[in-house]
């Protein structure tokens, strides 16, 4: 438990890590905070380097010259722990329903506000981390494979609360949550001072679904229309229920073979992940282009795809 604390407090630093090509390497944990010890997120600690299941991945990409691998995955039983254990808490202090839940929140002065707010920092650290520890096994697999190293391009957390200050946009500090989004800061914005991207803005990942191309971008000056955030995928268009009602498993299957795309090393493909369940990247990227959020940078083609299932 005393090692999982340092993960889930100091993130890559925990790890001696400095690596330069990443939104941060961790985010601030107050020192008289806990890991409430009644919540689930202890389990998180068994999970660390996991993939984890829905739409979580790891794919191997080309841009036509080069390979990439592009994965997606965050806290996991930590994060869920968390957020179950403080849903409670915004339940009790706001006499909501369990109908309601989803409409919990806390406010400065609640007595919960400060907690909850290192809550998410570690469940951030704690993502981060875990991205870390899944980027050095498919670092290490590109050794093996090609003699080199696969070099990290990018890493970037999502799904996230964070207090950040936009001058062009408001005279004191907010609070932005990006539900379903990503950070989106183009050059020259405050924020990117004395990073590697203040002249250029940084990366933006959108993936697509396993069957459909990924995309790269740069963010523009326009992403301030959306507090300078962009979706963080293409957005499902049927449920998975749905999915598992109207695409029965021999589709889903034919359908990847003959995208040429390997899935699960040529296991079943899920059926509620196939490509069908998602919208088009090309009308994603192209409402993001002409709404002059970002500009693509580079499109990625999947060639096989590990889909997790925890």
């Amino acid at each position: 438990q005393e090692r999982f604390q340092e993960v889930v407090r100091g993130g890559a630093t925990a790890f001696g890590v400095r690596r330069g090509t990443a939104e941060r390497d961790r985010i601030p944990v107050d020192d008289d905070w806990d890991i409430p010890q009644d919540s689930r997120a202890w389990r998180g600690q068994h999970q660390l380097g996991s993939l984890g299941g829905g739409n979580h991945f790891i794919e191997l990409q080309h841009d036509g010259e080069r390979l990439w691998v592009m994965f997606h995955t965050g806290s996991r039983g930590f994060g869920h722990g968390l957020a179950s254990y403080y849903f409670g808490k915004a339940q009790q202090e706001l006499g909501l329903s369990r109908g309601q839940m989803d409409l919990g929140y806390f406010e400065p002065s609640s007595p919960t506000w400060r907690s909850y707010k290192n809550a998410v920092a570690a469940g951030g650290n704690f993502a981060i981390v875990n991205r870390l520890m899944i980027g050095r096994k498919v670092s290490q697999a590109f050794a093996e494979t090609f003699g080199e190293e696969a070099r990290l391009v990018y890493e970037i957390s999502h799904n996230l609360a964070q207090e950040e200050h936009h001058p062009d946009l408001f005279d004191f500090p907010v609070w932005i949550h990006r539900k379903g989004a990503t950070r989106a800061l183009p050059a020259g914005h405050p924020l990117l001072a004395g990073t590697p991207w203040a002249e250029t803005g940084h990366p933006v990942l959108i993936p697509g679904s396993m069957g459909d191309s990924s995309y790269v971008l740069r963010p523009l000056p326009g992403a301030a229309r959306s507090l300078y955030s962009v979706n963080h995928g293409c957005g499902r268009r049927k449920s998975r229920s749905a999915a598992r009602r109207d695409i029965s498993q021999a589709q889903a299957d034919r359908q990847m073979k003959e995208l040429g795309v390997l899935v699960n090393a040529g296991g079943r493909v899920p059926v509620d992940e196939s490509p069908d369940c998602y919208k088009p990247a090309e009308e994603v990227i192209r409402a993001v282009t002409e709404a002059g959020l970002a500009r693509v940078e580079v499109r990625l083609t999947p060639l096989a795809s590990i889909k997790g299932n925890d």
